[in-house]
């Protein structure tokens, strides 16, 4: 694999971009791997406004798949032309801004500027009923993508939360229905594991094993695994993890996730 090769990973999420204003993040999390590019300090963007934004600023379905369209179209041509990075998108108080990562192919920062203008016409000369602007600036450590875009460490918890009980409802499962859910945790000190699984014991947590893996890379060689019945909609289970994903940190170790049998047929 080359330096700039890496695995997509798409996700979205909401979050707060000032006091007032929540935003939409739609984001290639697998380029984190990478970034950032060297040869691609500049980052270009594209806003334009949603024609009919619901009440909270995103497009109905099928202004959506417009905007796709669109998106589908900015990604393959800045991808042709100017060997273009697509981080992902946000969408705020209804509009939705593009971000490209791009090298620089002209003579001077003027240059390339202007350069993107006709290429961005084109893919909007389809699309007459939109307003937009486009933008470009220097950001040769990404700190868009790293700082503005990118979750924090709390909100790829409720990501991966959601994604594993995206998992379970694609099997039909019950996700309402309380049942035996296990969660590992691992620490460096014995002292912290046992700190942690007095606070986690006064919560309604049982004990089901803990253990030592002295080939642990990291340092993190006792692990917790513990158990409690719980709901695993999407509300519950994230009330449930995060405030165990907030204590491991607490007492220096790392949540390693949770998992759950699939409930069916339950009147």
């Amino acid at each position: 694999m080359s330096d700039n090769e890496y695995t997509e990973n798409w996700d979205s999420y909401p979050s707060p971009v000032d006091e007032e204003r929540v935003g939409f993040f739609f984001i290639d999390l697998g380029l984190v791997e990478i970034a950032p590019i060297a040869d691609k300090p500049n980052l270009v963007r594209l806003r334009l406004n949603i024609l009919q934004p619901d009440d909270v600023g995103m497009p109905c379905d099928r202004e959506a798949a417009v905007l796709n369209e669109i998106e589908d179209a900015l990604v393959t041509t800045m991808a042709s032309q100017y060997g273009g990075v697509y981080p992902g998108r946000v969408t705020v108080d209804g509009e939705r801004s593009f971000y490209f990562y791009i090298g620089q192919k002209t003579a001077g920062y003027e240059e390339l500027r202007v350069a993107l203008l006709p290429a961005f016409a084109r893919v909007m000369a389809d699309y007459p009923q939109y307003k937009y602007e486009c933008r470009l600036q220097k950001d040769p450590e990404w700190d868009n993508y790293l700082e503005f875009m990118f979750p924090e460490p709390v909100q790829l918890q409720s990501m991966q939360n959601r994604r594993v009980v995206y998992q379970l409802a694609q099997h039909g499962d019950q996700l309402s229905v309380p049942r035996p859910v296990e969660h590992w945790i691992n620490f460096k000190t014995q002292y912290d594991r046992e700190a942690y699984w007095n606070a986690v014991n006064a919560m309604g947590f049982e004990l089901l094993e803990m253990a030592t893996d002295d080939e642990n890379e990291e340092g993190y060689l006792f692990s917790l695994q513990i158990t409690r019945d719980d709901k695993v909609d999407y509300e519950s289970i994230d009330k449930c993890v995060l405030p165990l994903w907030g204590l491991a940190k607490e007492h220096n170790g790392n949540y390693d996730g949770w998992e759950t049998g699939i409930v069916q047929g339950v009147e």
